[in-house]
């Protein structure tokens, strides 16, 4: 079956993609159709590389550090880089957005500890604006509505637990806080 993936695939990568939690390969593939099981490694691999940075943050904020790895990798493959999405620049593994409203510098962004304290630090506050609003949001379902305020912001969900990947016009957002749930799971 993983030949689907990647015709090219070694004995070690096969091995490494068979080691990984089910959910986890769930999410990549979710997350990256029908990429070769290298690349969609290498991306996760550059993720586990941060771990120590991403647990100093969460820790300091209250914020499991398998989310800001899962929100990382759905943002920008771990990868610092800059682009223009509509909503300003987005910058860094987090993909932050550069303006002068957010306050945030494009140096800032870059900065992969700067931006993992920043995004543990928002997730933080959504988490909290979020569980006051909607108080019949508990475990996994604020858990996702958390992961999906990263994307939508904290008060696009109407209180039906089925609406979260949704934004505030109704229209999916294709199921970003339920494949960071998924994600998560590459990094227990």
């Amino acid at each position: 079956m993983l030949q689907i993936y990647d015709n090219n695939m070694n004995d070690a990568l096969a091995a490494e993609w068979d080691n990984l939690p089910e959910e986890c390969q769930k999410g990549l593939k979710a997350k990256y159709g029908k990429a070769s099981i290298r690349s969609m490694l290498a991306n996760l691999n550059r993720g586990i590389a941060m771990m120590d940075t991403l647990e100093k943050a969460g820790n300091a904020h209250g914020i499991d550090a398998a989310l800001l790895a899962a929100i990382a990798l759905k943002e920008s493959n771990f990868i610092n880089k800059a682009e223009v999405d509509g909503a300003g620049v987005g910058v860094g593994i987090f993909q932050i957005t550069v303006s002068a409203k957010t306050g945030v510098t494009a140096n800032q962004a870059s900065d992969p500890a700067w931006a993992a304290n920043w995004a543990a630090k928002y997730l933080s506050s959504n988490m909290a604006i979020v569980a006051a609003k909607h108080p019949n949001f508990t475990g996994d379902v604020l858990l996702q509505a958390t992961a999906a305020s990263f994307n939508l912001g904290p008060n696009n969900f109407n209180g039906n637990p089925a609406t979260i990947d949704v934004g505030s016009n109704g229209t999916p957002t294709n199921g970003y806080g339920a494949n960071v749930l998924q994600l998560m799971e590459c990094f227990q």
